[in-house]
């Protein structure tokens, strides 16, 4: 949009170019002036759509021109009045920007953006977390990056697609919130192979941020050879020892597996189905121990729940 108008001089209003320069620098710090070619003087104004260029013209004339900085599609308004007896002109321009709808929802302060992934799940109580994690998802060469990958994105979770910095923000309450009861699932009952690709698969976000976690502490191939799978065994413990925010642990030792005080002697527990790496799990505050074998229930809880120089109070149950 440019404007021509005609200017008598006024000496009464005349503006000292060392004043500019003074009022430019510190009077109003969210404008520039600056010189473009052919004689232009460009003035803008951070987070203002419109600059306008003033050119002084031959014959007591100045040129007028604005323009529009928004990548968006935009057009330009204005309208022009005379006023104190024909001694100013003035031009008012708009930016007519065609805004999006969309929600700038990560332009919001982080806290706050955490406050509403809270209030979300708060809403979404009693939703089943767990069948969020389909079996089918657990393979051997589970992810180990940070961020994992058992955040659901369907249901009421949909949301979550919008891209990758909205799970990896969500990921912190969600893990906080759910209990993560594994033991509920029949494709982790008989396997703890897939807990450990599950605790490998939620990641450094997860594992520091998890707070409740069940399963079944059971390998089929402990049926015939109870000191089989040794490795695997310390290696799910060396992972529930990295989630520090872990405030629940269930374990479930499951029944007719041979583990009964009539088939397991107490003397057999430390080799027996990776028994002694569960035991050297400490620094948790509630641990549940649910086993056929009472004895081996004891055993493993005088374990975990030795206590610490400083330690402060916990809870454990046995059945």
């Amino acid at each position: 949009m440019i404007g021509h108008c005609d200017m008598k001089e006024n000496t009464t209003n005349r503006v000292d170019v060392e004043e500019l320069r003074r009022w430019k620098k510190a009077s109003n710090p969210r404008m520039q002036i600056s010189k473009l070619p052919e004689g232009k003087l460009r003035i803008t104004a951070n987070r203002h759509d419109l600059e306008l260029d003033v050119r002084f013209l031959p014959g007591g004339k100045v040129e007028l021109a604005f323009g529009s900085r928004s990548s968006t599609r935009t057009y330009i308004s204005g309208e022009t009045k005379a006023c104190g007896n024909g001694q100013k002109f003035a031009i008012l321009a708009a930016s007519r920007r065609h805004r999006s709808k969309t929600f700038p929802f990560f332009d919001l302060p982080a806290e706050l953006r955490v406050r509403i992934y809270e209030f979300v799940l708060s809403e979404r109580d009693g939703y089943g977390y767990v069948t969020c994690i389909h079996p089918d998802q657990v393979g051997t060469h589970a992810p180990h990056g940070v961020t994992g990958f058992f955040v659901p994105r369907a249901g009421p979770f949909d949301f979550l697609s919008v891209n990758h910095q909205m799970r990896s923000e969500f990921a912190v309450p969600f893990f906080r919130a759910v209990d993560f009861d594994l033991a509920k699932q029949s494709a982790f009952a008989s396997d703890l192979e897939k807990v450990l690709c599950f605790l490998q698969g939620i990641g450094e976000i997860g594992r520091s941020n998890i707070e409740s976690l069940s399963f079944v502490w059971w390998m089929e191939s402990w049926r015939t050879d109870h000191s089989a799978s040794q490795k695997l065994a310390a290696d799910v413990s060396k992972l529930i020892k990295a989630c520090k925010r872990l405030e629940f642990l269930g374990i479930s030792i499951p029944k007719r597996k041979g583990l009964g005080s009539h088939k397991l002697r107490s003397c057999h527990f430390g080799a027996a189905c990776g028994f002694s790496h569960l035991r050297s799990l400490h620094d948790i505050r509630g641990i549940s121990i649910d086993s056929p074998n009472w004895k081996l229930s004891e055993w493993l809880m005088e374990g975990v729940t030795k206590p610490k120089k400083d330690a402060g109070t916990g809870s454990s149950k046995i059945s």
